[in-house]
C-alpha cells in the first residue's frame, strides 16, 4: 500500500483528494488541515466522488503524524505557509515525491532553500501548473510544430494577474520549448487590488515577456471589465482563439487559408488530472508537470517583479510577494 499525504484541505486540496480516490493503487491517504470544517468538506468530496477504489484507506486529522515510508506528498496550503509546512512535513519524514500548488513560495530565497533540501534528499519534485498536463493543450503543441516565433496573448477581466500569470508564463513556456525569457515592458495598474482569497493581494494592468526565441508573451488584466478571459496565439501558420471559460477554439489554417474551425477544447478538471499525475509519479517517477527547479526560473521573472511593483505603489518595502 503506498502513503500519500495531502496538506491542505482547501477547495484545491479536497480536488486532489477526489483525485486520489480513483487511483487503482492502494493507497493510504492522510489529510491534514488545522480547520474541522475544510476537513469536513473534505471528507464529504471524498467520498461523494464515483468508482471509488473501497480498497484505499484515508484519515482526516488536524497534525503530521511520522511515516516510516511517504510517498507522494501534495502540498496545497497557501504559499504564505508552504515552506514552514514542507519543514514540518521533513522532520516527521522523507517523502520521496512532492507535488506543490502555485504560486509555489513567495519569495525567491524560500525556493532556493525548500530546492536546495530537496536536492540534498534525493526528492524530485513538480509544481501544479496544469495546463501543459492537459491533453488539449498537447494536441495543440503537435499541431503548432512551433519553429517560427509565436505570439501568445491573454487578455480579460479581473482574472488574478499577480497569482495567475505564472499558469500562462508556464504555458507559453511548455508551447515555445524554453525558459528563457525576460519581462521586456509593463503597464502596471497604479492600484493594489484586493485578491478574492482573504489576505493577498492583486495587480491589474498589461505584462510582456519575450523569449530568447523572438516569442512573445502579452499578460492583460483589465479590472475594470467583466469581459471573458480568451487566449490567443499567432504563428506563421495559425491564428487560434482559446475560451477557456468555454472550452472551445477557433482555430485558421493559415496555408489553406481555411474558414476559422471551432471545437471543444477540454481542460481537465483538477481531480482527474490528479488521478493521472499521480499515478504515472507512482508507477514511472515521472510526471509532465514542470519541475522544480525549472519552475523556479520561471517564478524568478515575476516574484521579484511584483514584489517591486507592490512597493513601488504602496511606497512599502515588503519582502515576500503576497499572492497564492
Amino acid at each position: 500500500m503506498k502513503n500519500v499525504i495531502i496538506i491542505g484541505a482547501g477547495q484545491i486540496g479536497s480536488r486532489h483528494l477526489q483525485g486520489l480516490a480513483k487511483i487503482n493503487d492502494d493507497l493510504n491517504i492522510t489529510v491534514i488541515d488545522p480547520s474541522s470544517e475544510s476537513l469536513k468538506t473534505a471528507k464529504e468530496r471524498y467520498f461523494q466522488v464515483d468508482n471509488i477504489n473501497t480498497s484505499s484507506i484515508v484519515n482526516f486529522r488536524k497534525d503530521i503524524p511520522k511515516f516510516q515510508k511517504l510517498d507522494i506528498a501534495i502540498i496545497a496550503t497557501s504559499s504564505k505557509i508552504r515552506k514552514k509546512v514542507i519543514k514540518d512535513l521533513l522532520v516527521k519524514s522523507d517523502p520521496r515525491f512532492f507535488i506543490l500548488e502555485k504560486v509555489a513560495f513567495q519569495n525567491l530565497e524560500d525556493f532556493k532553500e525548500i530546492g536546495n533540501i530537496f536536492k540534498t534528499k534525493n526528492i524530485n519534485s513538480w509544481v501544479n501548473c496544469p495546463n501543459r498536463a492537459y491533453e488539449s493543450y498537447k494536441i495543440l503543441k503537435d499541431r503548432l510544430n512551433q519553429k517560427s516565433p509565436l505570439e501568445m496573448k491573454i487578455s480579460g477581466g479581473n482574472w488574478g494577474l499577480a497569482s495567475n500569470s505564472i499558469h500562462y508564463i508556464d504555458l507559453f513556456s511548455f508551447l515555445t520549448g524554453t525558459i528563457q525569457m525576460q519581462i521586456t515592458q509593463s503597464e502596471i495598474d497604479n492600484k493594489i487590488y484586493s485578491s478574492k482569497r482573504d489576505g493577498f493581494l492583486e495587480l491589474g494592468g498589461t505584462i510582456k515577456i519575450e523569449s530568447i526565441n523572438n516569442d512573445s508573451l502579452i499578460m492583460e488584466d483589465i479590472k475594470s471589465s467583466d469581459g471573458p478571459v480568451i487566449l490567443s496565439i499567432k504563428t506563421p501558420n495559425f491564428d487560434i482563439e482559446i475560451n477557456e471559460n468555454l472550452q472551445e477554439s477557433a482555430l485558421v489554417d493559415k496555408q489553406k487559408l481555411s474558414k476559422k474551425i471551432i471545437s471543444s477544447f477540454e481542460l481537465t478538471n483538477q481531480s482527474t488530472l490528479t488521478t493521472d499525475i499521480v499515478s504515472r509519479i507512482l508507477s514511472e517517477g515521472r510526471s509532465d508537470l514542470i519541475d522544480l527547479e525549472n519552475s523556479y526560473r520561471l517564478h524568478k521573472i515575476i516574484i521579484p517583479f511584483f514584489i517591486n511593483k507592490m512597493n513601488e505603489i504602496s511606497n512599502s518595502s515588503i519582502k515576500d510577494c503576497p499572492i497564492t
